[in-house]
C-alpha cells in the first residue's frame, strides 16, 4: 500500500539533570531554583514529530511512504531530511522559514517534561505527482494549520482516496469547524482517550468515562475503525462490524515514553492495510509501542517486519479481548 502522510517533523533532545539535588518535587510539580547553574547530560538527539514518527513505523512495516513536512533552513533541517531519506521515506518538504520545529524533553526518571516549540509559518499543501497515494494519513502540522487541513480534505475527495487522522492538541484545542469536517470524513481515527472526549464534546456529544460507549459515539461520526488510547491502562478499538475489544499493556517498564502513541499507531495501521483484524492489529501495535518506550527516542525502538513478527510469534497468547 501507498501512504501519504502530512505533518509534523521536529527534533528532539533529550536530556537529564545529572545532579538530582537540583530538582525538588513536589506531586506533579517540579521546582527548579532560579539562577541555579544545572549540569546535565545530553542523551540524544534524534528525528521526531507526529509525522516523522508515523512515516518511520509504517516504512519500516513494510508500505510504501511519502512523508509530506515542513522543514527551515538550519542545520537541524538537514539533519532531519537525512534521516528521513536514510529510511527510504519518500519525502515532499517544504523548507519554509529559517529555524526547524524542536523540543527540549527532560528526563525525570518516572516521568518527563516537554519543552516544545513549533517554529509559526504558514503549512501549504500541494501534491503534485501523476501516482495518487493509496490512503493519506493527516496528523498535526502546528500553529497555521487550518488551511493545510482544508487543501488535504479538498484533496482526498476530490481523488476519492480513504483518509486517516490522528489531530494534535493544537486542533482539538481550537474547536473548529475545519477540524470537525475533517473528524466526520476519516475512515479510520487514532486518538487517546481524552482527545476522544474533546471530539465528542465539539461535536455535541456528551459521554461519561465508559470506553465502549466512547468508541461507539466516535464511530457514529463516520469512520470505519477507531483506536483509542488509554496510556498504562491499554487502548481500545471498535471494528467496521462494531465490536469493540482492549488490550492490556506489553512488557516491562519504560525507559522513556516519547513515541508510543505514534508507534501504537503505525504499527495498528500498517497491519490493518495488510488486511488483519482489528484485534490482531492491537496485539501488534502494542508491540511496538514496548519496543519504542524501551528506548530513548521515538523511532530507535520501532520494529521492522522480521521484528515484529517474531515478537508475534512468541508471545501468541498475548491477545486482545471482547468487551
Amino acid at each position: 500500500m501507498k501512504v501519504l502522510v502530512v505533518g509534523s517533523s521536529k527534533i528532539d533532545l533529550f536530556f537529564e539533570v545529572i545532579e538530582k539535588s537540583h530538582i525538588k518535587s513536589s506531586g506533579n510539580d517540579v521546582l527548579l531554583a532560579a539562577g541555579d547553574k544545572i549540569p546535565i547530560d545530553i542523551k540524544r538527539i534524534a528525528l521526531g514529530g507526529n509525522g516523522a514518527n508515523i512515516s518511520v513505523g509504517l516504512k519500516r512495516l513494510g508500505h510504501e511512504t511519502t512523508f509530506f513536512t515542513y522543514f527551515g533552513n538550519d542545520v537541524f533541517s538537514k539533519e532531519m531530511e537525512d534521516i528521513i531519506k536514510k529510511e527510504g521515506i519518500n519525502l515532499k518538504a517544504q523548507n519554509i522559514g529559517d529555524k526547524s520545529s524542536l523540543s527540549l524533553i527532560l528526563d525525570l526518571d518516572k516521568d518527563r517534561i516537554i519543552f516544545s516549540h513549533h517554529e509559526p509559518k504558514a503549512h501549504p499543501f500541494t501534491y503534485d505527482d501523476p501516482a495518487l497515494p493509496d490512503f493519506v494519513y493527516l496528523i498535526s502540522v502546528g500553529p497555521s494549520w487550518e488551511e493545510t487541513y482544508e487543501e488535504v480534505l479538498e484533496f482526498v475527495k476530490k481523488n476519492n482516496i480513504p483518509l486517516i487522522f490522528t489531530p494534535g492538541s493544537p486542533q482539538i484545542d481550537s474547536a473548529s469547524q475545519v477540524l470537525k469536517d475533517v473528524t466526520d470524513s476519516a475512515k479510520i481515527i487514532f486518538v487517546n482517550l481524552d482527545e476522544a472526549k474533546k471530539l465528542l464534546k465539539l461535536q455535541g456529544i456528551q459521554v461519561q468515562q465508559n470506553p465502549k460507549e466512547i468508541l461507539s459515539k466516535m464511530k457514529s461520526l463516520g469512520a470505519e475503525v477507531v483506536s483509542v488510547t488509554d496510556g498504562l491502562n491499554g487502548a481500545y478499538a471498535i471494528d467496521k462490524n462494531n465490536e469493540t475489544y482492549f488490550i492490556k499493556p506489553f512488557g516491562q517498564e519504560a525507559v522513556e515514553r516519547t513515541g508510543a502513541g505514534d508507534a501504537y499507531a503505525s504499527s495498528f495501521l500498517a497491519h490493518y492495510l495488510l488486511g488483519l483484524d482489528v484485534a490482531e492489529c492491537m496485539k501488534r501495535g502494542t508491540f511496538n509501542a514496548n519496543s519504542v518506550v524501551s528506548k530513548v527516542g521515538a523511532q530507535e525502538g520501532l520494529l521492522n517486519k522480521e521484528e515484529m513478527e517474531k515478537i508475534a510469534a512468541d508471545n501468541k497468547d498475548f491477545k486482545a479481548e471482547k468487551i
